[in-house]
């Protein structure tokens, strides 16, 4: 997952190359600083002893950063109440995710109260309340400065892991995150 997450995070660079070929932005050249430092930073951040070259998943990871990027800039472009177009995120993948579960015969409906609890928890805490603040965002700033400051989101689960998981943070890792909020700083 760390390969895969190291190229999602380039989506910012795709929000950048997106509109200026699309919507010919002026891209200044502190935004192609801060994602160069981001993306040295997110190296630091994987385990390189468990990467695993895998041409489809890395196929998918690109795929995946540049309809993030898409979807970032279509939020920054549309006139939705953030709530609203969250809401219409959250329960377009949610549709997705049963569809395919279902499909692959996958789908377990869970039955007891702490399950219940923690799926309620994670999607509000970790999926609807990102997503609503990210729209918020981008409501105030540009799509591209929104994006590089997203990818404090991987600096977040580390320090997260630690604290409530007692996760071990390596010196490599603590050094990733030095350099990914000096990038997000330079924003």
């Amino acid at each position: 997952t760390g390969l895969a997450m190291a190229i999602f995070f380039t989506f910012p660079a795709a929000v950048m190359l997106i509109n200026r070929l699309v919507y010919k932005t002026r891209l200044t050249k502190i935004y192609f600083a801060a994602i160069a430092i981001i993306l040295i930073g997110l190296l630091f951040l994987m385990d390189l002893d468990v990467v695993t070259l895998n041409l489809t998943g890395i196929a998918l990871a690109i795929l995946n950063a540049f309809v993030y990027a898409l979807y970032v800039i279509f939020s920054k472009k549309t006139h939705l109440p953030p709530f609203t177009s969250a809401l219409m995120v959250s329960s377009g993948t949610a549709t997705t995710c049963l569809v395919l579960a279902l499909a692959s015969s996958s789908f377990v409906l869970p039955t007891t109260l702490p399950v219940w609890s923690n799926i309620v928890a994670l999607g509000t805490i970790c999926t609807a309340l990102p997503i609503l603040f990210l729209l918020e965002a981008l409501k105030r700033i540009s799509s591209e400065k929104a994006s590089i400051l997203s990818v404090l989101e991987p600096v977040s689960v580390v320090i997260v892991g630690a604290l409530m998981l007692n996760e071990h943070i390596s010196v490599r890792q603590a050094v990733g995150i030095i350099i990914i909020l000096m990038g997000a700083l330079v924003t």
